[in-house]
């Protein structure tokens, strides 16, 4: 387990100078946050203490931030928070934000907090799901809600393409930053009946990207509106069909 937390801060390390721009030349991935932002800003409003436990960069974070949210921000990364503390410094926001993995959020103290969440995989590079469902409900008043945004066991475009062009579909082990990681890749309801079920209740599930490929999606700048509106109402329909999926638990 610790060379696997080695493996993953080296990498994200090495990610972390250019992981802004990378996201914000993609398309879906901006839609994506959207999405987020409103389920996240419908959830906490002003005032409320939120932990978010894979930050990253901090996009959400400084966005809840602004909003006048009580922000906690982790990341295994230093070179991550660092970027983090960069941009808060820059918006004159403030926010809590530390070097901590989230398979050590049993060392976090505070209590009490009013939500938590995980966007953009961060979900997918931690192991003992298990042990962080309870660590999390530890940390969380009654009624508090997490939301989870992870990579799927299955996508639609994704299965199409290859099917059509041959290309390769998700594997267990990725490339980044220069550095081989597991992927764990989730159906959503086994995730929350195996991981979380004896902590949180299931209130919302729903995918994201089912039919609004990356590729096709920065190919035909017309259709975006399109695709992304279909996507949605696919996305309510079918949780499990999406290049990610959306979670949220309650306490």
């Amino acid at each position: 387990m610790r060379d696997e937390l080695m493996r993953v801060q080296r990498a994200y390390n090495s990610l972390a100078p250019a992981y802004d721009a990378q996201m914000g030349a993609q398309p879906v991935a901006q839609w994506m946050r959207a999405e987020l932002w409103r389920h996240l800003d419908s959830l906490f409003p002003a005032g409320a203490r939120v932990l978010d436990f894979t930050a990253g960069t901090g996009s959400d974070a400084l966005h809840l931030a602004a909003r006048g949210v009580c922000v906690t921000a982790l990341d295994i990364s230093p070179g991550m928070i660092a970027q983090l503390q960069q941009r808060a410094a820059q918006r004159g926001l403030a926010l809590e934000a530390r070097v901590l993995a989230a398979e050590r959020l049993g060392e976090l103290e505070a209590p009490d907090f009013d939500g938590a969440y995980s966007t953009f995989a961060g979900l997918n590079t931690i192991g003992e799901l298990s042990q962080l469902a309870r660590d999390l409900r530890a940390r969380l008043r009654p009624g508090a809600r997490v939301v989870l945004h992870a990579l799927s066991a299955f996508c639609l475009w994704e299965q199409m393409a290859h099917s059509v062009l041959r290309r390769p579909t998700r594997a267990g082990r990725v490339c980044v930053g220069g550095e081989p990681l597991a992927h764990r890749y989730y159906e959503p309801f086994a995730l929350w009946r195996t991981h979380f079920r004896e902590c949180f209740a299931l209130r919302r599930l729903y995918a994201l990207s089912v039919v609004a490929a990356p590729a096709l999606v920065a190919r035909a700048p017309r259709l975006r509106g399109m695709l992304f509106r279909l996507d949605r109402t696919l996305g309510r329909l079918w949780p499990s069909g999406g290049d990610f999926f959306v979670m949220e638990l309650e306490a």
